[in-house]
Parts: structure tokens; C-alpha cells; sequence
């Protein structure tokens, strides 16, 4: 039989019990009170130093976005720099004026043929008045007219040249027909100069076309010789003389005769 204990003695054990467990709860929250005292206590200086931080940041954040779109600007600039130089040059037409005054002239494809009436297969041809005549269709109206009497004045480079080959044409049929008393007396030096000067003028020009050459190809330099079969881009021929006119009529350029 089991003896049953005293009731005070269980009131006392519950009681000290419960002392035991309501003295740790004590403990425990005034230690959870203190770490909260403490943190509180932190909570400022970290806040501080957290706002210290994003100040910070946000000033080198300015900084930082600043330099690489510079960065990004620059490589765009490098990028397209050729595309500039280009297009400035393409803003320049081949044979234009440097200023880049004047019409962008219309390019065609031409294929060259040989016209034995602007050069006659014999010398004393070329002296005919129906050959000069011919030259003069491929000049603009008006070449000759109003003949400068004021310095400066302009004339054109590529009348210039037309004219340079018509006056070597010229003074070599003459040699060839031994009619030297009607060349002009600086013939040599003028001849010698239209060598030069169209020589630079094929320089700046730079035709580029091919010319297929074959072992049946004619040797007497005619309309079968493989130099002829190349196809040429060119300026529309008609509206440059077009332009000429124009010029002309309005003083600008002055164009002197093909036989001057």
C-alpha cells in the first residue's frame, strides 16, 4: 500500500517550482530587456553610418554614371568618325570644285568608241574646218563670248583640257604637213604644258573601268583595239554643258574658244 505524502510537502515542492521557473523568466527577460537597451542604443550610429554610406555611394553613383557615358560617347565618336570623313568627302564630287560649290552631276555609263571625225586618220584631216567644227558641238554655248578684259577671271579645267587637245592635235598635223610658219611661237612650251596638265588631270580622275584586251584585237590603235571596250562611268556630259551655259550667261566662268 502506498503511503500518500503529506500535502504541504507537495504545496512546497509545487511552490519552489514555480519560484525556480518565474526567477529564470525574470532573468531571461531582463537579459532580453538589456540586449534591447543595447541595440537601441546602436541603432543611431548604425543608422548614421548606414545614411553616411548611401550619401556616399550616390556621389561616386553621379560620378561613375558620368564617366562611362563620357567613355560611351567617345566610342561613338571613334565609331563614326569614318563614316564623317566619308561623308565630307563624298560631299566632294569627283571632278567638282573644291569648295563644293556647283550641282552634283548625274553619273551614266558610256562606252568609249573611236570617232575618226574628231581625229582623222590623216594629218591634213584635222586641219579641215569641218573638224574644228565637230570639236565645237562638245563645247558650251557661248565659249568665246565676252572675252575677259579684267584680271581675275575664271575659265574651266575641263574646257581647258578639250582645248589642250585640240591645239596638240593641231600643231602636230602642222610638223606632220610642214606648215610651222602658222604655229604660234611658244608652240613647244604649249605643247609640253598640255602634256602636263592632262597628265595630272587623268591622275585626279583615276578611271578605274576594265578593258578586256584578246589576241584578235586590231593593231592599228581603231575601233577594234581592246581600249575601246571598257564602260566608263561618267557625268552626264549634256548637263554639264548645261550648267556651262548658265555660268556663262551669268559671268561667272568665262570659257575661251577651243582654238585659242
Amino acid at each position: 500500500m502506498v503511503s500518500e505524502l503529506p500535502l504541504y510537502n507537495t504545496v512546497v515542492a509545487i511552490e519552489d517550482h514555480e519560484d525556480s521557473r518565474s526567477s529564470t523568466e525574470v532573468g531571461e527577460s531582463l537579459l532580453g530587456d538589456e540586449k534591447q537597451l543595447q541595440s537601441t542604443k546602436h541603432e543611431p550610429r548604425l543608422r548614421s553610418q548606414r545614411d553616411a554610406h548611401m550619401t556616399s555611394w550616390k556621389s561616386y553613383q553621379w560620378f561613375i554614371s558620368l564617366t562611362l557615358q563620357l567613355v560611351i560617347m567617345a566610342m561613338l565618336l571613334l565609331l563614326l568618325r569614318p563614316r564623317w570623313i566619308d561623308s565630307s568627302i563624298m560631299a566632294r564630287q569627283i571632278g567638282g570644285d573644291f569648295s563644293g560649290g556647283g550641282p552634283t552631276f548625274l553619273t551614266k555609263v558610256v562606252k568609249f568608241d573611236a570617232d575618226v571625225e574628231f581625229v582623222p586618220m590623216n594629218t591634213t584631216g584635222y586641219l579641215k574646218e569641218t573638224t574644228i567644227a565637230k570639236w565645237n558641238t562638245i563645247m558650251p554655248v557661248g565659249a568665246g563670248w565676252g572675252q575677259p578684259n579684267q584680271f581675275p577671271f575664271f575659265t574651266t579645267t575641263m574646257t581647258h583640257q578639250l582645248h589642250c587637245l585640240w591645239m596638240m592635235g593641231q600643231m602636230f598635223s602642222k610638223m606632220e604637213t610642214g606648215s610651222t610658219k602658222d604655229l604660234p611661237a611658244d608652240y613647244q612650251s604649249h605643247y609640253l604644258h598640255c602634256i602636263d596638265y592632262i597628265r595630272q588631270g587623268v591622275m585626279c580622275l583615276g578611271d578605274m573601268s576594265l578593258e578586256a584586251h584578246a589576241e584578235t584585237d586590231a593593231d592599228d590603235n581603231g575601233p577594234g583595239d581592246g581600249s575601246w571596250s571598257g564602260h566608263h562611268v561618267c557625268k552626264d556630259y549634256s548637263k554639264i554643258t548645261s550648267y556651262l551655259e548658265e555660268e556663262i550667261v551669268a559671268g561667272v566662268r568665262t570659257v575661251l574658244p577651243i582654238d585659242d
